[in-house]
């Protein structure tokens, strides 16, 4: 890993990790399920988290009414603005992202991995108490299809 650090800084940039592990530059697009949260829905409250906007931590995905093609290409326009070439990593922000029916689950992570064939990660932004023995095994079977990352949101109300 020191071979990531540079002279303009001392630690490694997720874009340094990135070029290392994949070669090239990658970026992230993110998109919109349009998932809730069981902050959100009434299961556990209906006050959402205090780091939660009130677009659920998605404000710049895309915008949940359009198909997931539509935030992709909207996003893929923005970045190619900055970068002429790269590859992707498909970024489910906004809401809990494995809070749904597995089916539901399992269209959506399916539809979202076949968008494009430069897409190298399948990134899901969700929280622990949302995951369950049969989303890892549907998480271990797209990680067949398209290396798959989770981000586990905690929140605590003890310091």
């Amino acid at each position: 890993m020191k071979h990531l650090l540079n002279h303009e800084k001392h630690y490694i940039t997720f874009n340094n990790y990135l070029k290392d592990r994949f070669g090239h530059k990658v970026f992230r697009i993110s998109l919109n399920a349009g998932f809730s949260c069981p902050n959100r829905d009434g299961s556990k409250s209906n006050l959402g988290c205090i780091y939660c906007s009130e677009k659920l931590s998605g404000d710049f995905a895309g915008n949940k009414l359009d198909s997931f093609k539509t935030q992709f290409d909207n996003g893929l326009k923005l970045m190619n603005q900055k970068w002429e070439k790269g590859t992707y990593i498909a970024y489910l922000q906004a809401g809990t992202n494995t809070y749904a029916d597995i089916s539901t689950l399992r269209r959506t992570y399916e539809e979202i991995i076949n968008l494009h064939h430069d897409i190298e990660v399948l990134s899901i932004a969700t929280r622990p108490d949302c995951i369950n023995q049969e989303i890892v095994d549907l998480l271990d079977e797209i990680n067949q299809k398209c290396e798959v990352w989770i981000e586990l949101g905690f929140q605590t109300m003890h310091d």
